[in-house]
């Protein structure tokens, strides 16, 4: 409940903000004979102007901006390498987990029939955008604080921008590496997908998560015979591998899992996936509400 209302709330504001912003390109003076036209007129004259170049030949120059220094961003790259690969790490990697992830259910989903987020190439995909960001931002701070590009000045809305993104993406990788040792996620997991009651097999496929799958082990002490290792496998082959590719195609995140296993009994004490989660989602809102009022909203004022 507390979230939803989060949610619809950075969504207003958003809006709002968004709406405050583009009003502003038809209410300022913009030159000496500007006071005469008013707001209506200019709104009047840019959808006229829309309509006859949608309607016209002029589409097609139309898309090829679109896809050529839009998606592309070719006129970036002809100015400076490293400029465009900053921007367009950022800029490809946010678009598709967007797309691919947060509206997965909107888009994804409707696309591909057998879509799950935890199989292949969706789940290798995720993390490789998620990283893909973070070299972009990466990038994007040598490039302010080591090599001083001339004319580059660093303000609070790019420090912010930079922030609240690099939040989003690293708490996203903690989330997906948390979820992976979680013996709660997988219990659930087992309860409802497992083709099997058997306490003895259920011990096995546990025992084989927790060796190949990153499952920590804090109710269960691996290793298997090889004998009950097969048996094992074979019984997460018919439960759980159409939906649940292994973790090591989510290579970030399988890191991040890596890295915080040694604390294992402690994360799964305070649910650490359920708390990645939280801030995971407050990271987003928060950067959906600025959106319309930093540097950031020039990916909607651009198009």
């Amino acid at each position: 409940m507390f979230f939803s209302v989060l949610l619809y709330g950075s969504l207003c504001i958003f809006v709002l903000g968004t709406a405050w912003r583009v009003s502003s390109w038809f209410a300022r003076s913009i030159g000496p004979g500007s006071r005469e036209i008013s707001p209506s007129r200019r709104v009047g004259a840019a959808l006229s102007g829309a309509a006859r170049t949608v309607f016209s030949r002029r589409i097609g120059t139309v898309f090829r901006v679109v896809l050529v220094d839009g998606l592309l961003q070719w006129r970036i790259l002809k100015e400076d390498f490293l400029r465009w690969l900053t921007h367009f790490s950022i800029f490809s990697g946010f678009v598709l987990l967007l797309l691919m992830h947060a509206l997965d259910d909107l888009i994804t989903a409707n696309l591909f029939e057998s879509y799950y987020a935890t199989v292949n190439p969706y789940f290798f995909l995720r993390d490789l955008a998620g990283v893909l960001v973070l070299v972009g931002l990466a990038l994007a701070v040598i490039r302010r604080s080591v090599l001083k590009v001339p004319r580059l000045h660093t303000r609070a809305p790019d420090i912010v921008a930079i922030v609240l993104l690099a939040g989003i993406m690293v708490s996203g990788l903690f989330l997906t590496g948390a979820k992976m040792g979680s013996h709660d996620a997988y219990q659930r997991m087992v309860e409802e997908w497992a083709d099997s009651d058997d306490p003895e097999e259920l011990r096995a496929l546990e025992s084989y998560w927790i060796q190949e799958l990153g499952l920590y082990a804090t109710h269960l002490s691996p290793p298997l015979a090889a004998a009950a290792t097969a048996e094992a496998r074979e019984l997460h082959e018919m439960s759980c591998a159409f939906c649940h590719a292994r973790s090591q195609w989510a290579f970030a995140s399988y890191g991040v899992n890596r890295a915080l296993s040694p604390a294992a009994s402690f994360l799964e004490e305070i649910d650490s996936a359920a708390l990645f989660r939280h801030i995971h989602l407050l990271a987003c809102f928060i950067g959906l509400a600025y959106l319309p009022f930093g540097k950031m909203f020039h990916v909607i004022a651009t198009p």
